[in-house]
């Protein structure tokens, strides 16, 4: 990667950054008393386009990667895993024993459930502290990415993203038109 190209990533995603820890913070602070907090009237509505920077260079990044001849599939998994878990896991566990600790767990904040949100596999809806499902679709996202792309090249991984996209869609459109009462997850 040329070095102009890495200044301009680092940028975008300081901005990407600073965008969903606004936003956050501002969600977290509206439950106050009004007048607690002043809005940045951009940030507080369309902050959350920040994780949708983060997956655009995310896959950026990656694609650059998984092209290089060097790309080796297990050193990569095992990078992205130690890069995310340590700090998903202590974050989830201080969310989870804070939550208890202040209002108590709901019914469907279960040991299971809490076990499974560890994983970053996908969970049907948010998981157990509900930030992680950006996470839970880096992970896939990495997956599809180190199994395809060795085969079929940086196009491939394209076509397919673009197809799974396009079945998702599909799968939902179908979903709708069969029973306009409910909307699909």
């Amino acid at each position: 990667m040329q070095s102009d190209r890495e200044v301009g990533i680092q940028v975008a995603r300081a901005v990407a950054a600073l965008s969903i820890v606004y936003l956050h913070s501002w969600v977290a602070i509206a439950r106050f008393p009004q007048g607690t907090a002043y809005p940045i009237p951009f940030l507080s509505v369309y902050g959350w386009l920040g994780v949708d920077l983060f997956f655009a260079i995310s896959g950026y990044v990656i694609c650059l990667v998984v092209s290089r001849e060097t790309f080796a599939i297990w050193p990569f998994l095992i990078k992205r895993v130690f890069r995310l878990y340590p700090l998903w896991l202590t974050i989830l566990t201080v969310f989870a024993v804070t939550t208890w600790l202040w209002r108590g767990l709901q019914p469907n904040e279960t040991l299971g459930f809490f076990l499974h949100s560890a994983t970053l596999v996908l969970t049907d809806g948010f998981p157990f502290y509900s930030i992680g499902w950006s996470l839970q679709h880096e992970m896939a996202f990495y997956l599809i990415a180190a199994a395809v792309a060795p085969l079929f090249g940086v196009m491939g991984l394209v076509v397919v993203l673009l197809a799974s996209y396009l079945a998702f869609q599909f799968y939902r459109y179908a979903m709708v038109s069969r029973c306009p009462c409910q909307s699909p997850r």
